[in-house]
């Protein structure tokens, strides 16, 4: 049943355009600015080769 509901969202992916083996398309949305006029941002520190939670940030969302 698991290997079932894993093909279904791979078919809803496929069909949305997103690439499957690529996490950051499946996990990252395209914001809409009229529906979200706000986006919370998770801001990390990067030191070295390990990333660490930095803060999180309140903008205004746009289309850029």
């Amino acid at each position: 049943m698991i290997q079932a509901i894993k093909e279904l969202g791979e078919i809803k992916l496929k069909i949305e355009g997103r690439d499957v083996s690529d996490p950051l398309s499946i996990l990252v949305q395209n914001p809409k600015p009229e529906q979200y006029p706000y986006t919370f941002l998770i801001v990390f520190k990067k030191n070295g080769t390990k990333l660490s939670y930095s803060h999180i940030q309140l903008e205004e969302t746009s289309k850029d």
